[in-house]
């Protein structure tokens, strides 16, 4: 409530995820950080794409 701006709600200290980590311990930090996304990222700290909780669900799912 009150906030009107993205920067307003932004966290500077980002969970990541690389792009060849595995995706348990991606899921591991999910739920230790209790947050439901990360966004991916390669060698060079480039973005790309970002993973959430409903994404490993659905794999998760397809087993």
């Amino acid at each position: 409530k009150g906030k009107k701006k993205l920067s307003d709600i932004l966290t500077s200290k980002v969970v990541t995820a690389l792009e060849d980590e595995p995706v348990d311990s991606v899921a591991r930090k999910l739920q230790k950080h209790r947050i439901s996304g990360v966004p991916v990222i390669d060698s060079k700290r480039q973005l790309k794409g970002i993973l959430t909780s409903e994404d490993l669900s659905k794999l998760i799912g397809r087993r």
